[in-house]
C-alpha cells in the first residue's frame, strides 16, 4: 500500500465508535431511530505509521511532526492513509490503565 502510493510515510486510519447513542431524525426534527454506538463518519490518525528512508530527514529539529512533517507532506500529495479494516482490533492508548487494559484484551483474544 505504502509503495504503491509513492508515499514517504503512511497513517493507518481508525474510524472509531462514538462512545454515545446517536439519534437520527427526519427532515421535519421527528426522531426515526437510535443507533447505539455508531462508528463517527470521520477516520482518524491510528497512531501506526510506515516510513521511507527520507522521513527521518524531514523531521523537525523542534516540535512535532504530527502538526509539522504530516501536514506538509499532505499538502504534497506525499502521505498516505490506510484504513484499518472494520472489525480489526484497534484501541487507543493513552494512559497506563489503557495498555494494561488492551494486554488483557489481546491475551483474550489469543494473539
Amino acid at each position: 500500500f505504502h509503495t504503491e502510493r509513492d508515499a514517504v510515510a503512511t497513517l493507518a486510519l481508525a474510524r472509531p465508535r462514538i462512545p454515545w447513542g446517536a439519534v437520527k431524525t427526519d427532515g421535519f426534527g421527528r426522531v426515526t431511530d437510535f443507533i447505539e454506538a455508531p462508528p463517527t463518519t470521520y477516520e482518524i490518525n491510528a497512531g501506526v505509521y510506515v516510513f521511507s528512508p527520507e522521513f527521518a530527514g524531514l523531521l523537525p529539529e523542534r516540535g512535532d511532526h504530527e502538526r509539522t512533517t504530516f501536514p506538509r507532506l499532505a499538502r504534497e500529495r506525499r502521505l498516505a492513509g490506510f484504513p484499518i479494516p472494520q472489525g480489526a482490533y484497534w484501541r487507543a492508548i493513552d494512559t497506563a490503565k489503557d495498555l494494561s487494559e488492551a494486554a488483557k484484551e489481546l491475551a483474550a483474544l489469543g494473539r
